[in-house]
């Protein structure tokens, strides 16, 4: 970038417009349109697409430094006298590197990816005659030697947890699990925030319903030596072809009173016999101590004194990482606000929206 650094817009050489950063999509795979090869205009006679090219020799990605107005050869590029751009006589720069997007739209969240990577590329010289060496122009393809070190990659799952109790944020919380009680002592309260892309209605049932939506337990109590991953029932909108409208699942068992579904907030969503998040320990956030007064001969006098700090949550994942968590940047994470903000008002929404048509007569609201 430092060679790069104050060049005129002629003398750098441009990548298709396929290939830039600024506005990349992986969905398109056209060509680089005319006129839209860079900086340097256009696509130089001879190349893929461009004046003179030879046939078959269309690809999806040419040798980097070949630009309009340029002929490619041995050690650079060597511009043509009359092309556009500031100093037509300026020798281009040709980087030393190119970007090179590798997409897999398989991986699944939580899951570790190694990669080997090769690059084969069209041979803009294929076919011609006007090449120092005749092996410039003989493969029509140029393709390089596979990645001496692999390309680690870890997708993190789309399971959140986080150190924050509603009900000491919101004296008036009336949300699930609002009224189960906890120890200070031996449990601390996580939320947990999960992307939900299908889900079985009914327990034992092999047919899934796409959601596609992110679900929040919003109060799990922990016990210290305890798994975290557990199933908790929270409302989960779906579409319901029948009615052509989105709808909270609920429980077909009459007898259960509890809203909403259960749902798996661990990491054994899809695995039967898997690892899973370990509590190791956590700070309450709350202690009380005795302090001296008064201390005489015969009595010391104490008074009791009650400190509060944030939550400090310290769980293993199934990877073996140590992961901590704090109540007060928790509490505080944008991210996470604005998520379980979203669910609620969708939730709200759907519950409104059936009031609404549950008021409904033949004649009218």
């Amino acid at each position: 970038m430092k060679t790069l650094e104050g060049k005129l817009a002629g003398e750098v050489a441009a990548p298709p417009s396929q290939f830039r950063t600024d506005d990349f999509d992986v969905f398109n795979s056209s060509r680089d349109p005319a006129g839209a090869a860079g900086a340097a205009g256009g696509v130089a006679p001879g190349m893929p697409g461009g004046p003179g090219a030879p046939a078959g020799s269309a690809g999806s990605s040419t040798r980097p430094g070949v630009g309009s107005g340029s002929i490619p050869g041995r050690g650079g590029v060597t511009p043509m006298p009359g092309t556009s751009g500031e100093n037509p006589m300026a020798e281009q720069e040709v980087p030393e590197h190119c970007l090179v997007r590798l997409i897999d739209v398989t991986v699944k969240p939580g899951r570790r990816y190694e990669y080997r990577l090769a690059i084969r590329m069209a041979n803009p010289n294929f076919g011609r005659k006007d090449v120092l060496s005749t092996t410039y122009a003989k493969d029509e393809e140029l393709v390089s030697d596979w990645s001496t070190v692999p390309i680690k990659v870890q997708v993190d799952p789309e399971l959140h947890y986080y150190a924050v109790d509603e009900v000491d944020s919101n004296a008036r919380y009336d949300g699930l699990n609002a009224r189960v009680r906890v120890n200070p002592a031996k449990q601390v309260v996580l939320q947990a925030h999960r992307w939900l892309e299908s889900i079985p209605l009914r327990e034992g049932d092999r047919n899934a319903v796409p959601i596609g939506e992110w679900v929040v337990a919003e109060r799990m109590p922990v016990f210290r030596g305890e798994y975290i991953g557990r199933k908790e029932r929270v409302n989960v909108p779906y579409w319901r072809f029948t009615r052509e409208s989105f709808v909270l699942a609920t429980d077909p068992n009459p007898r259960i009173k509890t809203p909403g579904i259960p749902v798996d907030f661990g990491y054994s969503e899809t695995n039967l016999n898997p690892p899973e998040a370990i509590m190791v320990d956590f700070e309450p956030g709350k202690a009380s101590y005795s302090r001296i007064v008064k201390r005489t001969e015969e009595k010391v006098e104490t008074r009791p004194v009650t400190d509060s700090s944030a939550v400090e949550v310290l769980y293993m994942t199934p990877d073996g990482r140590l992961l901590a968590r704090n109540g007060a940047e928790d509490t505080k994470d944008p991210l996470r606000k604005a998520r379980l903000g979203e669910v609620r008002k969708r939730v709200r929404d759907l519950k409104e929206q059936k009031k609404a048509a549950g008021a409904a007569t033949p004649f009218g609201t």
